[in-house]
């Protein structure tokens, strides 16, 4: 701080984890949450001292609003400790959202993080979690569920993908959510306008559900890399409470944007829990 002259810094504490007052406190719940998950004390103590550890604990405590990590470790241990200790919310299926921000053009990627091949059921909460996100932002949801074919439902990735939106419709009949479908229908009008009439995504989607793992995560990395979009996160959506994970290879730009997006939900959070996507349903 002092060699980039960040004065207005100095006052803000920071926290070795095994020297702090509730160092013990935050041991003992861990072994308390987790002692039948076959965590023993001793292991309760030395991940306590794991600052990922010990900053989920925080939130989880209340003692602090939020978390942001990620940005010099594998993002599959600094979500771990998300998960154990500050946990997904009641449909247990939390995820990864992308912001991709292309010609004045905002879309929302889902899952990019966590789920490797989720069933129907865990795509349609993913989806339901990345519309209430853009309901956030003011922007009507327009979902669609990704594959390899348009509206044919024979290979298995298209069958959930299908099911996957009726279970969106009956859950919340008042989304725009269609699939399966291909991304270029999904995102180009004038496809669905000439050769697919049937579609209910008539402006082109602004929400990409992706079958699996693999295609979310390779999609927003190659729009980011080839295409010259901006892309912000992966946030996590579904956990009870703010938390999200950079990428090793974010940029600063992208750390800020990431804490600054991170501060919004934590105020979302705190002012209305009732309509905020946080606990229950989920980020």
């Amino acid at each position: 701080m002092e060699e980039l002259g960040l004065d207005d810094l100095k006052d803000i504490p920071i926290i070795h984890p095994s020297q702090h007052p509730k160092f013990r406190e935050y041991v003992d719940k861990l072994y308390e949450m987790r002692n039948r998950k076959g965590i023993m004390l001793r292991e309760a103590e030395r991940l306590m001292a794991d600052p990922d550890y010990f900053a989920s604990m925080m939130v989880h405590m209340g003692d602090a609003n939020a978390v942001v990590t990620g940005a010099t470790q594998n993002y599959a241990d600094c979500v771990r400790p998300i998960l154990e200790i500050i946990g997904p919310g009641q449909r247990h299926t939390a995820s990864g959202l992308n912001l991709v921000i292309f010609k004045n053009r905002m879309l929302f990627f889902a899952d990019t993080a966590v789920n490797i091949d989720p069933t129907a059921e865990q795509v349609a909460t993913i989806a339901i979690h990345a519309a209430r996100v853009a309901e956030y932002f003011r922007i009507q949801p327009r979902i669609a569920m990704l594959s390899y074919t348009n509206f044919r439902s024979k290979g298995e990735s298209p069958s959930k993908m299908r099911k996957a939106a009726e279970i969106v419709k009956k859950r919340y009949p008042h989304y725009i959510v269609d699939g399966e479908m291909q991304a270029d229908t999904a995102v180009n009008p004038d496809i669905v306008e000439r050769i697919f009439p049937i579609c209910e995504l008539k402006n082109g989607a602004n929400i990409l559900i992706f079958p699996t793992l693999d295609a979310g995560n390779i999609s927003y990395k190659l729009v980011q890399q080839l295409g010259g979009a901006e892309v912000i996160g992966p946030f996590l959506m579904g956990v009870r409470k703010p938390a999200n994970v950079l990428q090793r290879t974010c940029t600063v730009d992208d750390i800020v944007n990431t804490v600054a997006l991170t501060a919004l939900e934590a105020q979302a959070f705190n002012e209305s829990r009732s309509s905020y996507p946080g606990p229950g349903e989920g980020r």
